[in-house]
């Protein structure tokens, strides 16, 4: 019962199962055994912090502590910046942001973090440079490349032509990416479509 680990792991999986109650109480039971458990509060943290607004600052309290305890991995500073920005606390969570950044440059996470503050705070031209920078290093994630275009509307020197031009070569990228579209089920020929209202329905 008092195998803190052990826990910790139960609690991952029922975590990743949806049932994020009975994870919590793993989580604290492995916390009340090993309170120097890093992991522990990490975990305890993600688990508040995807429970909506009413548990982040249970969320912060606990990624801080975890931080506190093994300050290494940049996606626990990524998810602390992830759960300050829930908090309306945006300088603070741009400053973990930057901090999971700097030290694993390659974390999408981190950048798309990174990314949403500086949006948050109204700097388009940081938000720019950063996606860009983050587009060079391979990590083309869509969050990031829509952040871009939207950026560029804000810059007075960008005119609409070329916004649009960009959105033009986006949405042609995805085209691309997505491939054509294969329907559930082969067409029929004799099947009618009624259309009406609320009682609108397919019959065939």
């Amino acid at each position: 019962p008092r195998h803190a680990k052990a826990a910790v792991n139960l609690g991952t999986l029922l975590q990743l199962g949806g049932r994020r109650d009975e994870a919590e109480t793993c989580y604290r039971n492995a916390l009340a055994a090993a309170p120097d458990l890093a992991q522990g509060w990490f975990n305890l943290g993600t688990n508040l912090h995807g429970r909506g607004r009413g548990r982040v600052s249970g969320a912060i309290d606990a990624l801080r502590r975890a931080i506190d305890l093994d300050p290494g991995p940049a996606a626990w500073h990524a998810a602390l910046a992830s759960a300050l920005h829930q908090a309306e606390r945006v300088p603070e969570a741009l400053e973990s942001a930057r901090t999971a950044v700097r030290m694993e440059p390659g974390l999408a996470q981190a950048q798309e973090q990174l990314i949403a503050c500086l949006q948050r705070l109204g700097d388009p031209g940081a938000t720019i440079a950063v996606c860009r920078s983050a587009i060079e290093l391979g990590l083309a994630t869509q969050f990031m490349q829509s952040s871009l275009l939207d950026a560029l509307s804000f810059l007075p020197q960008v005119t609409p032509k070329q916004v649009l031009a960009q959105r033009l070569e986006w949405g042609r990228r995805q085209a691309a990416a997505a491939g054509a579209w294969t329907p559930h089920r082969p067409a029929d020929p004799a099947r009618r479509f009624r259309a009406g209202g609320a009682g609108t329905r397919a019959e065939g």
